[in-house]
Formats: structure tokens, C-alpha cells, sequence
């Protein structure tokens, strides 16, 4: 997988899996109304099998995106994804 990192003003997007925040992530998915029934296991194969990205405003995660269209052997599931980059 090649990286892919993007700069702008305090926000970076990346699809770096070293930087993927898992408890953040978790916790994104869990508030909404079809992620509460999804165990912290089925969502490390998730995001395993995915191609995410992360959304950072500095060392914090606040914000994700993952297609799973582009990994062999993928779990089928739904994207989060942020709004367009403010500024």
C-alpha cells in the first residue's frame, strides 16, 4: 500500500495504519446507531481488511474514513467519513 499524506494548516490526512487511533475509532463508530452492536474484535478485522484513513489536528484523531471495496478478504461495513478539511 503506498502512504498518502496530505497537510493543511493544522490538519492531516493520512492513511498510515501506524497512526490509526483504534479507541478513538471504536469510540466514532459506537455513538452511532448501527455501530452499537459492533464488538471491538469485529472492528480490528475491519479495519484490517480496509483501506482506512485518519483525519488528525495535531497528535489527535478526530476523524476517520475506511472502503473496504479495496482489501482481499474484507468484512463488508459502512464508511464514517469526515466533513471536507476546514480552512
Amino acid at each position: 500500500m503506498k502512504l498518502f499524506e496530505r497537510k493543511k494548516r493544522t490538519y492531516l490526512v493520512s492513511n498510515d495504519p501506524k497512526k490509526l487511533q483504534f479507541d478513538v475509532i471504536y469510540d466514532f463508530i459506537s455513538r452511532s446507531y448501527w455501530g452499537q452492536i459492533v464488538t471491538k474484535k469485529n472492528l480490528k478485522i475491519s479495519l484490517k481488511n480496509s483501506y482506512c484513513f485518519g483525519l488528525y489536528s495535531g497528535d489527535k484523531q478526530i476523524g476517520f474514513a475506511r472502503d473496504h471495496r479495496f482489501r482481499p478478504g474484507r468484512v463488508p461495513g459502512r464508511c464514517v467519513r469526515p466533513g471536507k478539511i476546514p480552512g
